[in-house]
């Protein structure tokens, strides 16, 4: 078919990507209603920015070839790893995490359930959940862990082309490892959720977005399709507009600045008056 001829022409990386944004939900920025004011609301050029990702194409009118970021200036890549994944300067990585946090801790309030964001342990000051939600199953805290992982990894291009979805299994499963004996003793249940810039899910996360979505219609009467397209689709929409302003701050016209000399010394506190106070992203 078409499809597989698609896949059969194409190199791994982008076999890798093809492959992520054929999994399940990996587009649903696409069809979920626009939900204005949120932080997660794309403007237009941010969501051109998701599309050329999406394609693969993600250089196509940009003369910029450097990360302004980066102290090196690190040659940028038409498939957007660097800009989304690869580049460990600026705050982009971290706000889309919190962005992704902070989705998921009002979809669970929306649905009636009690949650608490950057939860720590009983006794430890190490934080294996970004946010606790009580009763997500019956008489069960689930500390959920969310993080976002590449196909385009050094280490998992070539499994990636393979078979969709593996980034974020591995990601899960190197969760789980961290943080499932830490969660047990504090009486939580580890619940990691990895998604891959390209949108695929992990089981885990999968598994927490469908007993929001049962939550959600159950608690607000809603048929259980509107609470899937609106539960997966505002996580999609964190995601990708997350994407889009890392990919825009490093081809030009992006929402936050390159920083060179000059402002090197400044930018914290003008991330800050943007709305964004650190810690570590997943």
């Amino acid at each position: 078919c078409e499809h597989e001829a698609l896949l059969a022409a194409a190199n791994p990386v982008d076999r890798a990507r093809l492959r992520s944004v054929d999994s399940p939900h990996a587009g649903a920025f696409l069809v979920v209603p626009p939900d204005p004011g949120r932080e997660w609301e794309f403007s237009d050029q941010e969501f051109r920015a998701a599309l050329a990702l999406r394609l693969g194409g993600v250089d196509a009118d940009s003369p910029i070839t450097a990360c302004g970021w980066c102290p090196g200036g690190a040659g940028l890549d038409k498939a957007g790893f660097h800009a989304t994944a690869g580049c460990e300067s600026g705050p982009h990585r971290i706000r889309r995490h919190h962005s992704l946090r902070d989705a998921v801790a009002l979809l669970a309030r929306d649905a009636g359930l009690t949650v608490h964001v950057e939860q720590h342990e009983a006794h430890g000051a190490a934080r294996p959940a970004d946010i606790l939600i009580t009763n997500l199953r019956p008489a069960q805290t689930a500390a959920v862990d969310i993080t976002v992982c590449s196909p385009h990894s050094q280490a998992i291009v070539l499994p990636a082309a393979a078979n969709g979805g593996v980034a974020a299994a591995t990601a899960e499963q190197r969760k789980m490892a961290a943080n499932n004996a830490r969660c047990l003793a504090s009486g939580w249940t580890c619940r990691p959720a990895a998604v891959e810039v390209f949108g695929a899910l992990g089981k885990g996360a999968n598994g927490v977005l469908r007993q929001l979505a049962a939550r959600w219609a159950l608690h607000r009467g809603e048929p259980e399709a509107v609470a899937i397209m609106v539960v997966f689709g505002t996580f999609s929409c964190a995601l990708q507009r997350g994407n889009a302003v890392a990919l825009l701050a490093r081809r030009g016209g992006g929402v936050l600045p390159p920083v060179g000399e000059a402002e090197a010394a400044v930018w914290p506190a003008r991330v800050r008056r943007m709305g964004w106070h650190g810690g570590a992203g997943g």
